[in-house]
C-alpha cells in the first residue's frame, strides 16, 4: 500500500487550520500542509495487563519527523458494539491535520476477540456475554493503547502530554473516567505519573454504562474544573439530549461559580437529528459535529504552550 496524498476533503479540514494571512511564510506553510504526504495505516497488536489481545488502528502524523514533540497524540473511543472502524473518517481527517491518532477495538470488539489466561490457555471474548465487572475492564485497554504511545513519545514521535480522547456513546463515559483515573494518580519520587489528558470531546455521553456514570468520574478536581471539554450530540434525540444537558449544566455550572464571567472551557456542538455517537461523523450527512471537533483542537493546539514538552523519556504507567 502506497502512502497517500491528501483527498480533497482533508484538505478543506487542513485549510480550517491554518490562519488566514497575507504574507508569503504563511501562504507557503499553507500549501506544504496541503499537499502533505501522510503515513499509511497501520495496525498494532497489543496486549492488556490482563492478557486481552487488542487490535489498534494507528493513523501517524505526517509531522512527527519534523515536529515530533509538537505532535499531539489523541485516542478514540468506539460505543459498545461499535468498532475502530466507525472513526475512520474523523481519524483521517484529523492525521491530516497533524495529530497522531489511536483508534483501537475495545475488547470484544472488532479484531480484538481473544485473551490469554494466567495458566496460558487462549480463551474468546464474547461481547454478549460481558457483565459488566468486563465492561469496566475496558478501561484496560485504553492503559494498553497508552502504553503504546509512550513508546512513540520516547521515539520522539509526539508528546504524550498532549493527549486528548474522544469518546462515543458509552465510549464518552469510559473516556470521561479514564481522564480522571489519569488526574488521579500519584506521582513517583522522580516521575510525574499521568497528568497527561488534556482534552475530552464527548459525543452523546450516556447517563451510565456499566458501572460507569459521569457523576463519579467529576469527582475529580482537574476533570471538573478546569479539563477542557466538548460535549457534541444530536438534538432529535430527547433522551441523549437531556443526559448532555445535564452534563453540560454539570460542569459549566461548577466552573461558572469558580471563574464567575471567565472562559470555562466547556463546548457544545449539536446537530438537528436523531444520530448520536460516530453516526453524527458521517461525511455525507455534512453535519456541523465534525467542524466543531476540528475548531475545539485547533483551540487545544493553539494553548500548546502551556504544556510541557518532554525531553526525558517516561516509565511506563
Amino acid at each position: 500500500m502506497k502512502d497517500l496524498r491528501l483527498p480533497i476533503w482533508l484538505v478543506s479540514l487542513a485549510f480550517l487550520s491554518v490562519p488566514l494571512c497575507g504574507n508569503a511564510e504563511a501562504q507557503k506553510k499553507k500549501q506544504k500542509q496541503a499537499t502533505q504526504v501522510v503515513p499509511k495505516l497501520r495496525f498494532q497488536r497489543l496486549t492488556t495487563s490482563d492478557g486481552v489481545h487488542l487490535r489498534c488502528a494507528y493513523y501517524e502524523s505526517p509531522f512527527t519527523k519534523t515536529q515530533g514533540k509538537q505532535v499531539f497524540p489523541m485516542v478514540l473511543v468506539h460505543g459498545f458494539g461499535g468498532g475502530a472502524s466507525d472513526f475512520h473518517y474523523l481519524a483521517q481527517g484529523l492525521q491530516g491535520l497533524g495529530f497522531s491518532v489511536a483508534v483501537p477495538d475495545l475488547r470484544g470488539h472488532g479484531k480484538s476477540l481473544t485473551r490469554t489466561l494466567a495458566n496460558g490457555a487462549q480463551v474468546a471474548i464474547s461481547r454478549q456475554k460481558m457483565k459488566p465487572k468486563d465492561k469496566a475492564s475496558m478501561l484496560l485497554d485504553l492503559g494498553a493503547v497508552k502504553g503504546f504511545l509512550l513508546l512513540e513519545n520516547n521515539a520522539g514521535h509526539l508528546n504524550i502530554e498532549k493527549l486528548c480522547v474522544v469518546g462515543a456513546d458509552e465510549g464518552a463515559l469510559l473516556a470521561l473516567h479514564w481522564a480522571a483515573y489519569d488526574w488521579s494518580q500519584q506521582d513517583l519520587p522522580a516521575f510525574e505519573v499521568g497528568k497527561d489528558i488534556r482534552g475530552l470531546i464527548l459525543l452523546s455521553p450516556p447517563k451510565t454504562f456499566a458501572k460507569f456514570n459521569a457523576q463519579k468520574a467529576l469527582q475529580q478536581p482537574f476533570v471538573l474544573r478546569r479539563m477542557p471539554i466538548l460535549i457534541a450530540v444530536g438534538q432529535g434525540d430527547p433522551t441523549a439530549t437531556k443526559d448532555a444537558e445535564s452534563l453540560y449544566k454539570r460542569i459549566e455550572g461548577r466552573r461558572k461559580a469558580q471563574a464567575g464571567n471567565a472562559a470555562t472551557g466547556v463546548f457544545v456542538s449539536t446537530a438537528e437529528t436523531e444520530l448520536q455517537g460516530t453516526d453524527l461523523l458521517n461525511p455525507r450527512l455534512r453535519l456541523p459535529i465534525t467542524k466543531g471537533i476540528v475548531e475545539f483542537m485547533k483551540r487545544i493546539r493553539s494553548q500548546s504552550d502551556r504544556f510541557p514538552t518532554w525531553d526525558e523519556k517516561r516509565p511506563f504507567q
